[in-house]
């Protein structure tokens, strides 16, 4: 089974966390980047905490978290 990625970004791979959302090639989880926002950080903050992760890893997992709510 081949994982499912949007937007180039964000991977649900069955063989990566179970399948939880991760930025695609690490595992890293996306709801992380949901949970550093939700506390307030900023892009350039959760960046400077986790160098690896770019600008555009933090709006793909926000556009994946929209479109999961609609």
């Amino acid at each position: 089974m081949q994982p499912v990625t949007y937007f180039d970004r964000i991977t649900f791979d069955q063989n990566v966390l179970n399948g939880s959302a991760t930025i695609k090639g690490t595992t890293f989880l996306a709801s992380k980047i949901l949970e550093l926002m939700a506390e307030g950080l900023s892009k350039d903050e959760i960046i400077k905490q986790h160098p690896f992760l770019e600008q555009e890893d933090i709006t793909a997992t926000l556009n994946v978290a929209i479109k999961l709510l609609k």
